[in-house]
């Protein structure tokens, strides 16, 4: 979504193990959702980015065996150069 709350349609998320370096993506959909399903346990680094919005990154998310992960985005009107980046703890 963005800062107003709407959805972000479009936009390119990407998920890659830190550990591995596998790398699976998706696209936001009508209502600003995406899946990436059957990921593999391990600690993720997720980004997003979508033109005309600063990308976002956040590292360190650690998935295990059969669990469903929600990870959301609050994404801010900016230049492509800019960018943020949250690490979980």
């Amino acid at each position: 979504m963005d800062a107003s709350g709407a959805a972000v349609p479009g936009a390119a998320v990407s998920a890659t193990n830190e550990g591995t370096g596998l790398k699976r993506q998706a696209e936001t959909n009508e209502q600003g959702s995406y899946s990436l399903p059957l990921l593999p346990p391990g600690v993720y680094r997720v980004s997003v980015v979508k033109q005309g919005f600063r990308p976002m990154v956040r590292t360190a998310l650690e998935l295990a065996v059969n669990q469903t992960a929600r990870v959301d985005f609050t994404l801010e009107v900016g230049a492509v150069a800019e960018s943020i980046d949250i690490t979980a703890m």
